[in-house]
């Protein structure tokens, strides 16, 4: 794991935030992400069909901020709205925060400072991995393997899609074949997540 260059510094991150009925949480989710000390962001809100004010939030952030970009579409799931933010992602790099989440003001500048196919900002993973290896070790290495608190280099030839499974969904990152392996870093900085579980919140860096 090595520190990258300034030229790093500039490049684009795209945020894709699913949302779905977080009317109560996602007015604070998206200030959290518009307070970056990280500035050159591309925000991506899908409303996967939500039923509440979500969909009127959304669009009012978005008349205020030219960075964010607002898809709704119908309830298809969080898997499905993940992918629809990822078709329309123009980022190198890329992460994802789920909308009744938050992340510290220097999280994405923090996950910048690291090279590696994935910056994992949680985990005690760390090595290279190859894609079947991941699918294959799913149970043991789900903390890797979920969408989040984590930062993906797209400028390489890995792409992210999501698969089903059960309600989550899973994470499969691709390479350019079987053979294809990830560099897996770990963020060892203070660039913190917010993980909100059953309405408490839940520090993880």
């Amino acid at each position: 794991m090595k520190n990258f260059g300034n030229s790093k510094l500039i490049s684009t991150v795209s945020v894709i935030i699913p949302v779905y009925n977080s009317e109560n949480y996602l007015v604070e989710c998206i200030k959290s992400i518009l307070a970056q000390t990280y500035k050159n962001l591309e925000i991506i809100l899908i409303d996967d069909g939500s039923t509440d004010t979500s969909p009127q939030i959304c669009d009012e952030f978005a008349q205020k901020d030219n960075r964010i970009k607002v898809v709704h579409q119908q309830n298809s799931g969080v898997s499905e709205a993940r992918n629809a933010g990822l078709r329309i992602a123009t980022g190198q790099y890329l992460i994802f925060v789920d909308s009744d989440d938050l992340i510290n003001s220097e999280y994405i500048e923090t996950l910048m400072h690291y090279n590696a196919d994935v910056v994992v900002s949680n985990s005690h993973i760390s090595g290279t991995f190859s894609k079947q290896e991941i699918i294959e070790r799913y149970d043991e290495l789900k903390g890797f393997v979920g969408p989040c608190e984590k930062l993906y280099n797209l400028d390489t030839d890995t792409s992210v899609v999501f698969v089903e499974r059960g309600t989550k969904g899973l994470v499969v990152i691709n390479g350019a074949s079987e053979a294809k392996t990830l560099d897996v870093a770990v963020g060892l900085a203070d660039g913190t997540y917010i993980n909100r579980v059953d309405g408490k919140t839940e520090y993880k860096v």
